[in-house]
């Protein structure tokens, strides 16, 4: 399904009535949690985007499309919240190419075959020389050609599962009508360089409008994520549009926002650790297992008392507030990905769970603490600075 709208906010109150299942349709499916429509606002937070290498940019001659890549990225960077990173965008290509180029065609041939066997003179001839040749494709052409795909699926989703999204040019170059019609299949392949491997690898891709050439002539970027990705991308979308503040449309309108309402990544939830789920300790194997990535090591506020338990192994610390007497604790913090946290969170046992723990900079993240009952026994560590430092004064 393709939505055109003039803002993010138009796309998601479109993409809000279009959605959900459609029964009568084998291939239709359900639209994930994570993806409804109260889960789009404006991404608030560090950004992590991927970036095609330098040299495997394809602007097909157009200097001027180049430049305005650089300066869509110029503008991005002011944002010091926003990490980019070069990625192999080889397999991606691979990929598009087979939609034309692969047994796929034969879609394309079934759903016109009526027209081509019946008045095949009035179909266009580049659209018809395209189609035709996919009534003779083999099963074995289509086996040959599903195998190399899931092979590129695999490796081009282990790479978007690093990233917020992946961000390409939407087009390499502003073609004119006559340079169309001189090589159309040529220059249609040009033009969906950067887009044709989406349906075949299941992703979701957003094109956004970003700056103007220096001739007069408009350029965006379209953010890519994989299948369900779409509120991901709109609320990525809407905090790009108040960076570039282009007017919409032919009609130069000025942009008229919804109230913000901000959004963080669905793909992940930052866990506090503060004991033996430190990095290197017995329990850390239970967020590695899950996927989860150590994102930064840090402090508490100075408002957290902390104490060895009693029992064990696994030996543990409890983390509890105390505004008066509290320290600084030393943590970490954990990328868990969201559909692994519930089963983290249920082998957590009493005393200890997870709450919201404050942060020096005073913003909260979902962590360890302690039910005050479960300190009966223990030892106030609190004086020490963190759980790493106690091991090792128990070791000396």
């Amino acid at each position: 399904m393709t939505i055109f709208a003039l803002t993010a906010d138009q796309s998601n109150t479109v993409l809000s009535i279009a959605e959900g299942v459609d029964c009568d349709d084998g291939y239709s499916r359900e639209n994930p949690f994570y993806n409804q429509t109260r889960q789009y606002g404006e991404r608030s937070g560090p950004l992590r985007i991927g970036l095609i290498r330098s040299d495997q940019l394809a602007f097909f001659g157009d200097e001027g499309y180049a430049n305005a890549y650089s300066d869509t990225l110029k503008i991005l960077r002011e944002d010091a919240s926003i990490e980019f990173e070069e990625l192999d965008f080889a397999p991606f290509v691979e990929a598009a190419k087979l939609l034309y180029e692969g047994p796929w065609v034969t879609e394309r041939y079934l759903a016109t075959q009526p027209l081509i066997d019946d008045s095949p003179e009035v179909m266009f001839p580049v659209v018809r020389g395209i189609i035709e040749p996919g009534k003779d494709a083999l099963a074995s052409d289509l086996f040959t050609a599903q195998y190399r795909l899931q092979e590129l699926k695999q490796e081009c989703d282990a790479i978007l599962d690093r990233f917020d999204c992946l961000l390409t040019p939407t087009a390499g170059r502003f073609f004119t009508v006559d340079e169309l019609l001189e090589e159309p299949v040529l220059r249609n392949s040009q033009l969906g360089h950067y887009t044709n491997f989406m349906n075949l690898l299941d992703m979701s891709g957003l094109a956004l409008p970003t700056v103007f050439t220096q001739q007069g002539l408009p350029f965006g970027v379209t953010l890519v994520a994989p299948a369900f990705g779409d509120r991901r991308l709109l609320s990525i979308a809407k905090r790009f549009e108040t960076m570039f503040d282009l007017p919409l449309g032919a009609l130069g309108e000025s942009r008229e926002s919804l109230p913000v309402n901000p959004v963080a990544s669905p793909k992940h939830i930052d866990v506090l650790v503060c004991g033996a789920h430190l990095k290197g300790l017995p329990l850390n194997w239970q967020l590695t297992e899950r996927g989860a990535t150590l994102k930064e090591c840090t402090q508490t506020a100075s408002v957290y008392r902390m104490y060895a338990l009693a029992g064990g192994p696994p030996f543990r610390p409890g983390l509890v507030l105390d505004e008066q007497q509290g320290a600084a604790i030393d943590v970490e913090i954990w990328r868990v990905p969201s559909e692994h946290f519930g089963s983290f969170v249920a082998g957590i046992p009493a005393p200890l769970g997870i709450g919201k723990v404050r942060l020096q900079d005073g913003s909260y993240v979902s962590g360890f603490i302690c039910e005050p009952y479960g300190l009966e026994g223990s030892k106030e560590i609190t004086q020490l600075g963190g759980w790493r430092a106690y091991l090792k004064e128990l070791a000396s």
